[in-house]
């Protein structure tokens, strides 16, 4: 048997298998070899019951399978315990290919995973990657060459959002909101562009134009019709432009000049048109020194004029016509009209100037009664009526003034200007004064008060050319056999038909070192003192002490200027040791207690803020010349103690000096 056996059929039985030949083929049931199977034809399979080879049972394949032709399964294909799939072809799932549970690769050509997708690229020939969570979907880029690349696009989740988040710095760089709102550095999205920094925010629009009057960049805003209605535009060489409707409205050019309506003009703001002010100035006098308009609208008025700012100053408002001036306003409310505008003199309020000498100022009025009118807004206010002359730039020889008194209605003459001496005096009830030879309308000792009669001349003479000076008034007030701690005030004192005390204001000379005068380096040295009230219902007297100089010369006021001049000392030293004194001081806010109201007349502020300040009894044990034990005498006669605050202005002084040389020494260390 050389070659071949042919028969029709032949069927092994010894029970280890069967093998059946037959013409259709062969037939292998329940065979084990553990020598090589070989089929050798070249029919295709196209399903399971057509091929070289058909199993119609399971095959079982302990070592590797290499098919190379293509492989088709009806069922499920399931890999367990490999690390890959070596394929040089292509792999086929009629319905779609899964790996475990996260990966399901579907017949369309999708990729679904759950959990995180490394890959080193992925292509999408239909143009859609589909990535799929309940929780929070994300894609997540990284480059491997650099550390700090590494990046994650995801959205969050319950949040309708795209993110692009930085790994390396734990923050969202990009936030896209389902609203089409867009957040650079921000989740927070709550207009249609946010850019935030935790240091300098911008957006920067960049051309390569070159050309000084190019357009590099701009804004643009649309209306529902897709039509542009405004732009900002921004120019090569600085300018920027405002356009609406496509046409220039207005520009800021390099010099920081803004031009309305025209593009021409050297000033910071240069209009084609009319000017309209509508609103209020917050403060006139807040802001940067120069002029403005604006309409008062709580006073419906309109308003131009010069605004103080920080300079604190007032300046004048000049009026122009061809270019020179004709009207001024100064500071001080002076009004000035004229051919050439005078100089303000002395108070002259308002001012017209002619250059001819035939020149004056009318005033013209139909027949009647009209005339000229000086009157004030006060109900004792007065006016004057200055006659002058000798006009020099500016200064008059003042010779006459005719005043009206509102204080008491009186009509007077006096010699030279408003501050002239007063020769003439005609009171409300007629009475006429007289005034000559240096006398004065006060009333001396021995003197009635003028005038005192319907016709009252008053005269001094003087008799002796060495004579220092006279008394325009003397108030003496003999107190006895011996002197003791005596006061004598002159009073001011306003009141209407309700009850209230007076008087308001009292102005008072003792004797006594605010004691027994007997006490006094020498006797009847006198102190003077200042009283006002506080004001109550009563007709009585209760104003109490608020300005006193003493004897010495010390004096006790809130604000004062202290004589400092160097040519006045001796034995100057420079304070020491002021930062430990200064720190064991202590700065408090108090507000005045019922003993410093009723016994001394102090009032706490009305909208409740505490006072500031130091307690005199502390600041004694540190600094005792700072405090006087004897200060203000309250109405019972107990006297409180003073802190001389302007004192410590030359403490702290050194105490800053002492606290920044120690700043100093350390910052070089």
């Amino acid at each position: 048997m050389a070659s071949e056996i042919r028969v029709d059929k032949l069927k092994n039985t010894l029970g280890i298998g069967t093998i059946t030949l037959s013409p259709t083929g062969q037939e292998l049931l329940g065979i084990t070899t553990t020598s090589v199977l070989k089929v050798t034809d070249g029919t295709n399979s196209t399903s399971s019951t057509t091929g070289a080879l058909i199993v119609t049972g399971g095959v079982g394949i302990a070592a590797s399978l290499n098919v190379g032709g293509s492989v088709s399964i009806g069922g499920t294909l399931t890999y367990e315990d490999v690390t890959n799939i070596d394929s040089v072809g292509i792999i086929t799932g009629r319905t779609e290919i899964r790996v475990g549970s996260g990966i399901t690769l579907s017949k369309d050509g999708d990729i679904f995973a759950t959990g995180v997708t490394t890959t080193g690229s992925l292509i999408s020939n239909a143009g859609l990657i589909h990535i799929i969570s309940a929780t929070e979907p994300a894609l997540r880029l990284q480059d491997t060459n650099n550390a700090n690349s590494d990046f994650k696009i995801y959205s969050p989740d319950g949040d309708n959002s795209l993110r692009i988040y930085h790994q390396n710095t734990s923050k969202d760089l990009v936030s896209l909101t389902s609203s089409g709102k867009l957040g650079i550095g921000t989740e927070v999205v709550s207009q249609e562009l946010v850019a935030k920094s935790t240091t300098f925010a911008s957006i920067a629009l960049k051309s390569d134009r070159s050309t000084g009057t190019d357009q590099i960049g701009g804004f643009s805003f649309y209306n529902h019709a897709g039509v542009s209605t405004a732009t900002i535009n921004g120019l090569v060489n600085g300018t920027l432009l405002f356009k609406t409707t496509g046409t220039e409205r207005a520009r800021i050019d390099t010099s920081g000049s803004f031009q309305i309506a025209t593009t021409s003009g050297n000033e910071k703001l240069n209009v084609a048109g009319a000017i309209r002010s509508s609103g209020s100035s917050a403060d006139f006098n807040a802001g940067l020194e120069g002029a403005l308009v604006d309409y008062d609208t709580s006073n419906n008025i309109a308003r131009f004029g010069h605004v103080n700012g920080a300079s604190g100053s007032g300046r004048s408002v000049v009026f122009l016509t061809g270019g020179s001036e004709k009207m001024r306003i100064t500071a001080a409310g002076a009004l000035n009209i004229g051919a050439a505008t005078p100089t303000a003199s002395e108070n002259g309020q308002f001012n017209c100037y002619t250059t001819t000498a035939s020149g004056k100022a009318q005033f013209v009025h139909a027949s009647g009664t009209g005339g000229l009118r000086l009157a004030g807004t006060g109900a004792g206010s007065g006016a004057n009526l200055v006659f002058s002359n000798d006009y020099n730039g500016g200064t008059f020889s003042d010779h006459w003034t005719l005043t009206h008194n509102g204080g008491d209605d009186s009509f007077r003459f006096l010699i030279g200007g408003t501050g002239g001496n007063e020769a003439f005096r005609i009171k409300s009830d007629g009475s006429v004064g007289i005034l000559q030879g240096g006398a004065t309308a006060t009333s001396g000792a021995g003197e009635v008060t003028w005038p005192y009669s319907p016709l009252h001349v008053k005269y001094y003479s003087n008799t002796s050319a060495s004579t220092s000076g006279t008394y325009g008034q003397y108030i003496e007030n003999y107190v006895g056999s011996d002197l003791s701690q005596q006061k004598t005030w002159i009073g001011m004192a306003f009141h209407d038909d309700n009850p209230n005390n007076r008087p308001q204001v009292k102005f008072g000379a003792e004797v006594g070192q605010r004691a027994d005068a007997n006490t006094q380096p020498k006797e009847g040295s006198g102190n003077f003192v200042v009283y006002t009230a506080t004001g109550n219902s009563n007709y009585d007297d209760n104003a109490t002490e608020k300005f006193v100089v003493k004897y010495d010369g010390t004096a006790t006021i809130s604000g004062s200027n202290v004589t400092s001049d160097i040519r006045l000392k001796t034995d100057i030293t420079t304070l020491t040791g002021s930062l430990d004194k200064v720190k064991q001081l202590r700065g408090v806010e108090y507000l005045w207690n019922d003993v410093a109201i009723d016994n001394r007349g102090m009032i706490n502020r009305g909208d409740g803020e505490k006072q500031i300040g130091v307690i005199a009894d502390e600041v004694q044990s540190i600094y005792p010349a700072l405090v006087d034990d004897n200060g203000l005498q309250g109405r019972d006669g107990t006297y409180y103690k003073q802190v001389a605050y302007e004192r410590l202005v030359p403490i702290l002084l050194e105490a800053i000096k002492e606290l920044s040389a120690k700043v100093e020494s350390l910052e070089s260390t």
